[in-house]
Order: structure tokens, then sequence, then C-alpha cells
């Protein structure tokens, strides 16, 4: 597998910032021309560096003020029962995220919803219903102080480009 590279943690620490820089524009940014840079991020999505492109909503103008941990303890370990559980879970259109994790819980789910009575309804009562849950412990956030940043990158070691030309590297 190819390595990342200075110009390409470049590229990523860009598009964290602002997915929807033109190529052209990335390109004068890190020294290169636009077909190397095109080519450089094709392959970083095709590799899975890149995973998807996407805006961030503010979720209170969008009417899902209310977020939640849920700390789920599950009655079995079994991978089976790992892999039934999660399928239900993930299928809940406000787990946001579901992390299978050590410690005295087995699993933690970030949700947004509506309202306290929604959460009730929609994830509890649903996650109780499925079966396969010993024990559940919600924690309600009552502020945010930063969520969804971007991941940290290593520094990136920039080659010098030639003076009076573009560097090619692709």
């Amino acid at each position: 597998m190819d390595s990342i590279d200075g110009l390409d943690l470049l590229i990523l620490e860009i598009l964290q910032r602002d997915a929807r820089t033109p190529v052209e524009a990335l390109a004068r940014q890190i020294g290169l021309t636009k077909t190397p840079t095109a080519s450089r991020i094709r392959k970083l999505e095709e590799r899975g560096v890149i995973q998807k492109y996407g805006a961030r909503l503010n979720p209170e103008m969008i009417g899902l003020p209310v977020a939640a941990f849920l700390a789920v303890t599950l009655t079995h370990h079994s991978e089976q029962a790992r892999k039934e559980f999660a399928k239900r879970v993930c299928a809940l259109p406000n787990v946001l995220e579901c992390h299978f994790i050590t410690g005295e819980t087995d699993v933690l789910l970030k949700v947004r919803v509506t309202s306290i009575a929604e959460y009730q309804r929609d994830i509890i009562d649903a996650i109780s219903r499925s079966g396969g849950v010993a024990t559940m412990v919600t924690s309600i956030v009552m502020s945010t102080l930063k969520e969804d940043g971007p991941l940290p990158l290593p520094p990136a070691s920039r080659p010098a480009a030639k003076k009076g030309s573009r560097s090619q590297r692709v």
C-alpha cells in the first residue's frame, strides 16, 4: 500500500477544513498543478483514506436540539450477539455513532433527537424491545464544547519546489 506523504497530508488538512475547495485552489496551496493534485485526491479516495464528503449541519437549527450518550451492557457477548445488536441499533436514524468499548459497559451510542420524549420512544424503547440488553445508562448533553472536529494529522513535511517552476510529483 502506498504511504501518505507530506503533500497528501496537506491535501487532507485542506479538505478537512473545507471539502468544497476547488482542485485548482488546492493545487496552488500545495505547490502542484491541477492534474497531479486531482490524481492524488483520487488515489486517497480509492484507498479509503478519504471516505466521504459532506456538510456539517447545525443540529439545533434543523430541529435536533437534544444530544445524548447511551451506554449499553449486553446480555450476551458472542460475536453473533454483537453483530445482531449493531445491525438493529445502526438502523435507527437518530443513532449517529455506535462504538463497542471496554469498561463497565459494552456499547456507547451517540444520538440526536427532537425531545426527551422522542429519545424515550425511538431510542430507549426500540433498543429495549430488540432484546439482548442487560442495562442502559443515559447521559444527556448539557452543552457541547467541541464536536466533529477535524482529525489531527501529523505535520506535513512539504517538499521544497524549485524556484520558478511547479513541482510535478504525483
